[in-house]
């Protein structure tokens, strides 16, 4: 085939890959292209190695060639509109391998630096009492309702009922700050993640036809199965409720992100079966295990998805896949409590990235600078933009 027609057929595949429509198969054949050039040859491609490394593409293509992604463990790429394909993909894969240093400086930076979010959370009793329960000790916490609060050596939060009391309901809300993570185990035995800047209201024992529980911000659920006092054959199921929407379940692992200053609340289903309503229950989707709800107000939508970039934060990782830059910027807000200066943020580009949320906040803006252009100053805990 002739070269010419070989460049473009390439330079259509990387157009898609780039705006993240390629099938799986072109993704990883695309990834593993550029992770072996980098590999060999240490360096970005030059222009004069940009046909040859199209026409492997292409010819690996018409042997429909399956190759493994080139796992790397940080990769950041942003594009805007006008940019040249080839020299954005260039620069992802080039990050693959590319760790950015811990000694190059923001622009502008001080001495001073922010550490990563740690585990941190204060538990509201129904009487209004206050527990910080990072800092509380291992055993009794309280007593409420005939109901013991422990925490555990390992720093979980469990309920047990006081066999020698009836048990009353009360409401109990554990609440995580900016820079902040926790997990509690619920009275059924639910087991809750929840992400910085988050909140789950739930009563310190279960009763009646349903388990539920209210969540502002984001969390991860493991949902531990449940029979009705009334029957052991009937399960009770197990609600988390939002501003906007609820999520049913019976027994299932799913995560739930609804901050109320992201634009959509999203499910995302990881085993077993959900039922994702809004509250006034004009709609509704049954979600099963890849699957993830989006609902923006009006609608609800259901997709298909990478379940592990939807629960990376809970494996302490930052993981984006196309990603808007505003997106990056609240997540980073959560996680090292800082503010951004939102009026300078370029409103087009995308970004994907994977790195490690135990890094300095230096470090994260270093990556972002590095591969979008930007500077960033950062001082005390507000961060200016810089184009």
């Amino acid at each position: 085939m002739p070269e010419r027609m070989e460049h473009n057929r390439a330079k259509e595949l990387l157009e898609r890959y780039r705006s993240g429509l390629c099938s799986a198969e072109e993704r990883e054949m695309v990834e593993s292209h550029f992770a072996r050039y980098i590999r060999d040859n240490d360096q970005l491609p030059s222009l004069d190695d940009w046909i040859r490394v199209e026409r492997n593409m292409y010819e690996a293509m018409q042997a429909r060639i399956h190759r493994p992604p080139f796992n790397g463990r940080l990769l950041w790429m942003y594009s805007a509109a006008a940019l040249v394909i080839v020299s954005a993909v260039a620069l992802l894969f080039y990050s693959l391998v590319r760790q950015p240093s811990t000694e190059q400086h923001v622009a502008g930076s001080r001495p001073a630096d922010v550490d990563p979010g740690t585990e941190r959370a204060v538990l509201t009793l129904a009487d209004g009492r206050k527990i910080a329960l990072d800092e509380a000790g291992i055993g009794q916490l309280a007593t409420e309702g005939g109901v013991i609060i422990n925490k555990t050596a390992d720093g979980q939060i469990l309920y047990e009922a006081n066999e020698q009391e009836g048990s009353a309901l009360a409401f109990n809300t554990v609440e995580t700050p900016k820079g902040g993570y926790f997990k509690i185990v619920l009275p059924d035995g639910t087991g809750v993640w929840l992400n910085a800047a988050s909140l789950l209201k739930y009563p310190n024992h279960f009763s009646g036809h349903e388990r539920r529980v209210e969540l502002q911000g984001e969390a991860y659920f493991e949902v531990a199965s449940q029979y009705s006092a009334a029957s052991e054959r009937v399960k009770m199921p197990f609600v988390v409720a939002t501003a906007t929407q609820e999520v049913e379940v019976l027994g299932t692992q799913f995560n739930l992100n609804a901050y109320p200053d992201e634009p959509d609340v999203k499910t995302t289903l990881l085993e077993g079966t959900v039922r994702v309503f809004d509250h006034e229950r004009r709609f509704s989707k049954t979600l099963r295990p890849g699957d993830q709800a989006v609902f923006t107000g009006r609608e609800l939508l259901t997709r298909p998805v990478d379940t592990e970039a939807a629960v990376a934060w809970k494996n302490n990782l930052f993981l984006f896949y196309h990603a808007d830059l505003a997106t990056i910027i609240r997540q980073i807000e959560r996680w090292y409590d800082v503010e951004f200066d939102y009026a300078s943020l370029p409103k087009t580009g995308r970004l994907y990235g994977e790195i490690s949320r135990d890094k300095k906040l230096s470090v994260v803006l270093a990556a972002l600078s590095e591969y979008t252009g930007l500077h960033f100053d950062l001082e005390g805990r507000r961060v200016a933009v810089i184009p």
